[in-house]
């Protein structure tokens, strides 16, 4: 969470992730709409807790949090992929393409 410096997305996507979690053995479709509204935040991070309330989430009542999940999801994603599928798609997994750009700032293959 300390990185970058200052205000991001890392903090709430973590605190909704967390309180996922708590929620999840108790309040299973309450967690998967937390854990669905962490997505919105970062994507990694809430596939994380949607996968940690799957684990978390008693057997016979997991289908209904990850259902939960991702409708919350999908409804706050939707208004930005409406938009632009484009610059959302480039914005959110993108990056994956040019992840050989990003390297240690110091050489380490001497």
């Amino acid at each position: 969470m300390a990185w970058p410096t200052g205000p991001g997305p890392n903090p709430p996507a973590l605190l909704l992730a967390f309180a996922a979690l708590v929620l999840a053995p108790r309040r299973p479709t309450v967690a998967g709409v937390v854990a669905g509204l962490a997505i919105l935040f970062r994507l990694e991070i809430g596939a994380a807790a949607v996968l940690g309330v799957l684990i978390a989430t008693p057997p016979g009542r997991r289908s209904r949090a990850v259902i939960a999940a991702l409708l919350t999801a999908a409804v706050t994603l939707a208004p930005f992929f409406v938009t632009d599928p484009g610059a959302m798609v480039h914005d959110t997994i993108g990056f994956l393409g040019i992840q050989s750009l990003q390297r240690l700032p110091l050489p380490v293959d001497y």
